[in-house]
This record gives C-alpha cells, structure tokens and sequence, in this order.
C-alpha cells in the first residue's frame, strides 16, 4: 500500500514551469516555531502552511516539518516551504507578512522585472512598515499627539500618491 506523501505531487513541474513562464517565482521558505507543547506546535506549523496557500498571488504551497526537539522546556521546530507566487510582488508580500528566517528563489534563475515592478514592490515594503509604525506608535501617544501623527500620515500618502503619478507619466 502507498504512503499518502507518495501521493502528494511535490513539485508540479508544469505549473511551476508555466508560472515561472509568466513571470513567477518559486521559492523555498524557512520558518521556525517554538511552544512548550509539541503537538501543537505541529498542528499550528500546519495551520501556518495551510493558511500560506489562501494569500493572494500564491499558486501552489508544500511544507515539511522537522520533527520538533525540546531544549530546556521549549520544543523547538522548523518548516521548508515550497511557495510558487505569480509575481515578485506576491514573494515579497509573504516575506513582509510571515517574517521567514530564510528564502531561496529557486526559479527564474535570472528574474527579469521593470524598474515599475521594482519600486511597486518597494512601495509594499515601506507602507507595510509604516503601517507597522504608526500601530505601535499609537499605543504610546496621547489622543492629540494622535491626531497629528494621522493628519502628517494622510499628507504623506497624498505625496506619495503624487510622487508615483508623476514616476508613471515619465514611463
């Protein structure tokens, strides 16, 4: 009888071929995960993998667990995840949101992308961490210091808006 992961198509090479063709990437991401329980900590590495494949531009996700190892009273695990997104944009986007402690972009070996997908991309990156920023900074501000920080950050999304017309015209 065969083993349910001899099932499970690992590495669908036409879609990943075909994504790639089209100006995707497939890479493989590295998480790590620590809990003082270590079946939970399994079932939440699942969880994790399975909630990858729902993200916007993700085409196809495949994860393996390490068998988790207890150091002191914390169990300790890792996962390499296969990850194959339509467009750089949607990489960088997990990267940002999920925090792996590693990445190899295993295809295209020679990415080639426009300077407008790169300084899209970019742009994801910095309002990401602003968004991050004004988060915690609100949790120390007072309520008109808030106020300020909000009106500077609506005046700062309108010149950023600004700014990225003006780089679209040029192009």
């Amino acid at each position: 009888m065969a083993d349910i992961s001899d099932l499970i198509d690992k590495e669908p090479t036409k879609i990943i071929d075909e994504t790639v063709r089209q100006g995707g990437y497939y890479a493989s991401m590295y998480f790590d995960m620590h809990s003082s329980d270590p079946e939970n900590l399994k079932n939440s590495l699942v969880g994790f993998i399975a909630k990858l494949k729902d993200q916007f531009g993700v085409r196809y996700v495949y994860g393996e667990i390490e068998e988790p190892i207890k150091a002191d009273d914390l169990w300790s695990t890792s996962a390499e995840v296969k990850v194959l997104t339509t467009d750089f944009r949607s990489l960088a986007r997990l990267c940002v949101a999920y925090a792996p402690i590693g990445i190899e972009i295993l295809k295209p070996v020679r990415p080639n992308m426009t300077v407008t997908e790169l300084q899209s991309v970019l742009l994801d990156v910095s309002a990401t961490f602003a968004e991050l920023n004004q988060a915690m900074i609100a949790k120390v501000l007072t309520d008109e210091e808030k106020k300020d920080f909000d009106r500077k950050m609506e005046h700062r999304a309108k010149i950023g808006k600004a700014l990225m017309e003006r780089a679209a015209q040029k192009q």
